[in-house]
């Protein structure tokens, strides 16, 4: 399938903006204790936001018909990205810890509801799940005693999240992948259109529809990358090139969006 130019643009941009993320180098000096643990996960977030952006790339790069698909990975990186700000966001490192010990219990606590669930129908299941619950619960009490005071703090839901990052807005974004993903009526429109009086299923998707999916992934790595690796020691100054690339992303999605035109040279 011929691609738009204007996609591939956005596409090179987006993965320009992730090889300036990974060009920045990680302090060799490490906290200890409770923040450490903070700053290991955070880290592993970014890590994660960066993998589901270079799939959206490559999901691009094979055709603007991959788009369902590059949605469910923005919706994933968006929501990563926004959890790993919020949980190094703020100043006092014991409010970042307890916000982590709550995050981390989440591991035992899903084990555990899931064996439940699944006691009266399949209980051999139910019994595997529960011994999981108990490990995970085994090895974060091991890491929880060497911590200060734990009083741990609720994740909260994603808008009320995206509200203490200052980014309400984005919640629509968010809301609008979310129907892609759950195969909710309004996804149908894009696998499903007429050819005179014949159905016909498929993509019909256009390349301008990846504007939201990749400006979603750009926030998502623009807020959580500078964040977390200033919180774990980088000097702001050395984020500056994510900023600048940000802003290079911006440019072309506005030209595939609409906003701008693409000089003849770029073509």
């Amino acid at each position: 399938m011929t691609q738009d130019p204007r996609l591939e643009r956005c596409l090179d941009a987006l993965h320009g903006l992730l090889q300036r993320k990974y060009a920045i180098p990680l302090p060799s000096r490490r906290t200890s204790g409770g923040d450490y643990e903070v700053q290991r996960a955070a880290l592993a977030m970014v890590e994660l936001v960066s993998q589901f952006a270079q799939a959206i790339i490559d999901l691009g790069r094979v055709g603007h018909h991959r788009y369902v698909a590059a949605c469910a990975c923005a919706r994933s990186a968006f929501e990563i990205g926004a959890t790993a700000t919020w949980l190094v966001l703020p100043e006092d490192p014991s409010v970042r810890v307890n916000r982590w010990v709550d995050y981390f219990r989440a591991m035992d606590r899903f084990w555990n509801n899931l064996g439940n669930e699944l006691s009266s129908v399949m209980p051999e299941l139910s019994e595997t799940a529960l011994r999981q619950a108990e490990q995970y619960a085994e090895h974060r009490r091991v890491v929880e005693v060497g911590l200060p005071a734990v009083r741990p703090q609720p994740r909260p839901n994603l808008q009320q999240i995206l509200n203490e990052l200052r980014h309400p807005d984005l919640y629509v974004a968010y809301r609008i992948m979310c129907q892609m993903v759950h195969g909710e009526p309004e996804s149908l429109l894009i696998t499903m259109g007429n050819r005179g009086s014949s159905l016909m299923f498929g993509s019909f998707a256009e390349a301008t529809s990846w504007v939201i999916p990749i400006r979603m992934t750009v926030w998502s790595l623009t807020i959580s990358a500078p964040t977390v690796l200033q919180r774990v020691g980088v000097a702001s100054g050395l984020c500056e090139p994510i900023y600048e690339q940000e802003r290079v992303c911006h440019g072309y999605l506005d030209i595939l969006e609409g906003k701008q035109t693409m000089p003849l040279h770029a073509i």
